[in-house]
């Protein structure tokens, strides 16, 4: 047996040592992944975020059967691959998510996320701020909420996100917050969501250098011809938004600030995201600091609302799959990597560690839940806790929930604005399985490849 993907000391010393109980029936723990290779059997646990290397007697007798008088046996129970028939998995899960989210309490950095305006240059089809009243954040709002964060931010790091809108339509209130946040000595770093369109090399320098600015996150929605049509600028002017905005890429790779591009698919540009892709790697080639994603539009959104069909659907995530391969493919993904954090909330809106400034000042805990909110704002703080508390609420489990090996990381929040997330997606299901296969077949050929040329057979448990 080896160790091909560690889990992490916290999540071991959390859920402590197994203890063998002579007169104890044992069974595989419900959350675990399987996949066969050449020489034998990769086990995943999704509870501890580990994983294995099985030879095929292994697997059948130590792990499937649980035979006590196995060579393997002991260090699978010890570490939760396998545990009583009367254990209750899913309260092994909850425990941990429990500890995990006390702890992010303690430790975590402090999140903001700060809306400068609801104001756009762009008008996406699709945008979920369609029918939201537009305007910017002020200068007072702007002091308001810098002295709010510092207030707040506990001496712990502070990160901020800024949002919009397209927040670069407001950057006065941007210099504001980070020039008041350094007079207060307080350590902050940003990230931006944005279209891209406004950067230019006078908002780079002063983006890297007054607002700690280290990552953005843009949208392209297919090649030149699609996108321009999909964005619909309110710029009329001969200039090309789609080579406008593949220009602020490169001004911010060339800054050292990294990108991430989201890739919105629909029936409408499935088959252009592939060329853009290849767009992006003829343009940029392979950059560490460059990175893609691919996602399914919010079918309930914009001024286009509808909701697919089941066929829709899965030729939609069959698509989507093909898409995500062939970004990994060329070097651009962070998927298809197994990852062994532990996260005992779905996002900001059920972190008490993450809150929302709108451009008025007051609070939301979601970024498509931008009107008027009712729990606090930047003069007052936060007034009413039984609020915030409703985005804790989470989903009602299914009886497939109990066993379902995806159950630890999944948390569907009951007041969450997206349908989608409200029941479980046969479709986003398969995806995430399909994802975490592939993720382990690629830890696996990591592992077989620093292993070469070692007198040993690698890292033993």
């Amino acid at each position: 047996m080896k160790c091909i993907f560690n889990s992490t000391i916290f999540i071991k010393k959390l859920l402590g040592t197994q203890a063998f109980k002579k007169e104890e029936k044992y069974r595989p723990i419900s959350f675990y992944i399987s996949k066969k290779v050449d020489d034998g059997v990769l086990v995943f646990n999704t509870l501890i975020k580990e994983m294995i290397h099985l030879d095929n007697e292994s697997f059948e007798k130590a792990f499937l059967n649980c035979d006590s008088t196995h060579k393997d046996f002991k260090y699978l129970l010890e570490n939760w691959y396998i545990v009583p028939y009367n254990c209750v998995d899913i309260e092994l899960n909850s425990q941990v998510n429990a500890i995990s989210t006390q702890l992010d309490k303690s430790f975590a950095d402090k999140r903001f996320v700060v809306v400068t305006t609801l104001n756009c240059n762009a008008r996406c089809f699709y945008c979920f701020e369609h029918e939201t009243k537009k305007y910017p954040m002020t200068v007072e709002t702007a002091h308001q909420t810098s002295k709010y964060i510092s207030k707040t931010s506990e001496g712990k790091k502070v990160i901020i996100q800024w949002f919009g809108g397209e927040p670069l339509c407001n950057t006065k209130v941007i210099d504001i917050i980070c020039d008041d946040l350094r007079k207060e000595n307080v350590n902050f770093s940003t990230w931006m969501i944005t279209n891209g369109y406004l950067f230019d090399d006078n908002i780079i320098n002063k983006a890297k250098n007054s607002w700690n600015l280290k990552s953005v996150q843009i949208t392209l929605d297919g090649t030149e011809e699609i996108y321009n049509n999909v964005k619909n600028y309110v710029y009329k002017n001969n200039i090309s938004p789609f080579q406008k905005v593949l220009n602020s890429i490169e001004l911010l790779l060339n800054a050292d600030i990294s990108v991430k591009i989201r890739l919105n698919m629909d029936k409408h540009n499935a088959e252009d995201l592939f060329k853009l892709t290849d767009v992006l790697f003829n343009r940029f080639g392979a950059n560490d600091k460059l990175n893609i994603y691919a996602c399914l539009l919010f079918d309930e959104c914009g001024s286009d609302k509808k909701i697919r069909g089941y066929s829709d659907q899965l030729e939609l995530s069959k698509k989507l799959v093909e898409l995500e391969k062939y970004i990994h493919e060329k070097g651009y993904s962070e998927s298809f990597r197994l990852n062994n954090r532990i996260k005992g909330y779905r996002c900001m809106a059920d972190n008490d560690q993450s809150i929302m400034i709108l451009p008025n000042g007051n609070f939301s805990k979601c970024e498509r839940d931008t009107a008027a909110s009712n729990f606090g704002n930047v003069f007052d703080g936060i007034i009413n806790h039984t609020e915030t508390d409703k985005w804790k609420i989470k989903c009602k489990m299914f009886d497939e929930c109990f066993t379902c090996p995806l159950l630890p990381g999944c948390v569907r929040i009951e007041k969450c604005p997206d349908e989608g997330y409200h029941e479980c997606s046969i479709f986003d299901r398969q995806r995430r399985l399909n994802n975490i296969t592939q993720s382990m077949s690629n830890e696996y050929e990591d592992f077989l490849s620093r292993s070469k040329g070692n007198t040993g057979d690698g890292s033993v448990c």
